[in-house]
């Protein structure tokens, strides 16, 4: 009840608001903003009451099923009490985003000084509340309080609308490359880092021959990130920076590189960047050598694959049509080729891989005992399974037996100096490091990870944002800092194998969660395979569909096991 009374209420004074707030002054702006402040409050005030109740609702469905055992129905949680508290507090800051918008095009000339001030201080609190996501402890065995997830949330989309409304003021670009500049570098450390990117992403939009100085100055930067953040501003402008960004194809940081690679295979039509990426192609390895090849046929057609051989043919052919300024890719002959599998390359639950170093996210909840056929789960659900592995295995086999006999079919074809991590999801939120500790282990380890999953003690929630955020520190990469990224992370792969449901975790939206994840991999670049057991629910299938698909990984559901 208060739930629905309070999305009545914001939604009509959020329309009164949006009426008043059109600000032509900044006496007018941080009126309006006043006027969205007291919705704000509001929403905080109700909150610990639509929390409780949005808990109740999401275990409804389970207290239903517990309650008529005979219907055989395996409940899916229902998340929308947590949906229309996300929403509410987006909404908020989305209309607080179109007031900045609106002051911006005013033509205020305080409005860049003012804008820039607040977009630092979103910087500032945001950076505080990812403190505390990372660090926080659990409200109870059950749930994570929501409200530091719910603030990350919406400062996340206030700071994409500053950086927006930035880049529309009066001469934003020259204001940018200065004064803004000047104090997003005023100190070392995340922050600084930060604040450097929000204005190199606003000189993106802003555009401009002082945007593209910027922009070209800071390829060179030493921090990694703002690397990737001016190669992607470059990359947006257009083909008038292209050459200057090519030189990020022999930088030091693998992570830099391949954030370049993408970004030639997403925006790039130009075909003179075929001569630079060609020779990449056989000195590359894992990730990097898959998404060149990928590059490479986005720009050119030709099915060669993972032959680098038949790629150097190919460009001694093309090279001078390329070189000229003649080449046309539609009237080009698509030769005839079997492509080439990605060499050195294993495969997990039907997924490949070539990389180096590899961490195992497993789900950690009772539902690995439970049978890895989704018609039997479903036609045949009891809401408790007493013995549930042991009586379930003589006739249709788990969830853990299915990954024991994935894993131990997987190390077959391992490279011998391949290095690996697993963790498991257990319970009251705790990730559990199965063999190695905090550091990956040998390829030659996985006779003890075979016997660790064996004996794996499984209970409790399966927070997926946790996991894959432990795995990244596993791979070297951690997400508690955007400065000091690695050259070359121990790992550049997960493999999460899960149920899907955000249920328990930091984040209890599809939307948010995922959201989280772009924003920490954007200078991590860790490919994400996600392997989708148990539920067939909507949330289930589009977290670990978004987890994959925004880390250029892939996802599989599992509704059998596997019949070889």
């Amino acid at each position: 009840m208060m739930m629905a009374l309070m999305r009545v209420w914001l939604a009509v004074t959020l329309l009164a608001a949006g009426v008043a707030a059109a600000p032509q002054s900044a006496k007018d702006w941080k009126k309006a903003a006043r006027t969205l402040g007291k919705n704000e409050k509001q929403f905080w005030a109700s909150y610990s009451d639509r929390f409780r109740e949005a808990v109740d609702t999401m275990w409804q469905p389970w207290r239903d099923a517990r309650a008529k055992p005979k219907e055989k129905t395996n409940p899916i949680f229902d998340y929308s009490g947590f949906k229309n508290l996300y929403a509410d507090y987006s909404l908020i800051q989305s209309e607080l985003a179109k007031t900045d918008l609106k002051y911006a095009e005013s033509g205020d000339p305080s409005a860049p000084a003012a804008l820039l001030k607040k977009l630092l201080d979103v910087i500032k609190r945001s950076a505080k509340l990812d403190a505390e996501i990372l660090k926080g402890k659990p409200l109870t065995d059950d749930i994570f309080d929501q409200e530091p997830s719910i603030r990350r949330h919406g400062l996340s989309i206030r700071h994409d609308g500053l950086v927006r409304a930035l880049s529309q003021c009066a001469d934003a670009s020259g204001f940018l490359a200065t004064t803004a500049l000047d104090a997003a570098v005023k100190k070392d450390g995340k922050r600084s880092v930060a604040r450097r990117v929000a204005i190199l992403d606003a000189l993106t939009q802003a555009g401009g021959t002082d945007a593209e100085a910027v922009l070209v100055e800071y390829l060179r930067h030493p921090e990694p990130a703002c690397r990737i953040a001016a190669l992607e501003g470059c990359l947006a402008l257009g083909e008038a920076v292209r050459e200057k960004t090519q030189m990020l194809l022999d930088d030091p940081s693998s992570i830099v590189r391949r954030a370049l690679i993408q970004g030639v295979a997403r925006l790039s039509k130009d075909p003179r960047w075929i001569p630079a990426l060609v020779p990449m192609v056989a000195r590359s390895h894992g990730n990097e050598r898959r998404e060149l090849l990928e590059a490479l046929f986005v720009l050119t057609k030709q099915p060669f694959g993972d032959a680098p051989k038949l790629w150097e043919e190919w460009l001694d052919d093309y090279k001078n049509e390329i070189e000229g300024g003649n080449f046309d890719l539609e009237k080009t002959e698509i030769r005839e080729a079997k492509p080439a599998p990605l060499r050195n390359t294993f495969s997990f639950c039907g997924i490949p891989t070539g990389s180096h170093g590899v961490v195992f996210v497993i789900d950690g909840s009772q539902r690995m005992h439970w049978p890895a056929d989704w018609d039997v789960q479903k036609t045949q659900y009891k809401w408790r399974w007493d013995n549930t592995r042991g009586a379930w295995e003589k006739r249709h086999s788990s969830h853990q037996a299915e990954l024991m006999r994935e894993f131990g079919r997987m190390v077959k074809t391992w490279p011998a100096e391949l290095r690996f991590g697993m963790i498991s999801l257990q319970g009251a939120f705790k990730d559990k490091q199965v063999v190695g500790g905090k550091r990956l282990a040998k390829a030659s380890s996985s006779r003890n990870a075979l016997r660790e999953i064996e004996k794996l003690q499984v209970d409790g929630w399966c927070a997926q944002y946790t996991g894959v955020l432990t795995a990244m520190r596993m791979a070297g990469v951690d997400p508690a800092s955007d400065t000091g990224l690695p050259d070359q992370p121990a790992a550049d792969t997960i493999f999460l194998f899960n149920g899907g449901d955000p249920a328990g975790g930091r984040y209890m939206t599809v939307d948010a969660l995922v959201a989280a994840f772009r924003r920490t991999n954007r200078f991590r670049r860790v490919v994400v395979h996600t392997i989708r057991i148990c539920s067939d629910g909507a949330a289930a299938e589009a977290l670990m569909k978004g987890l994959a698909e925004a880390s250029g990984g892939r996802y599989v559901w599992r509704r059998k096991p596997d019949s070889n």
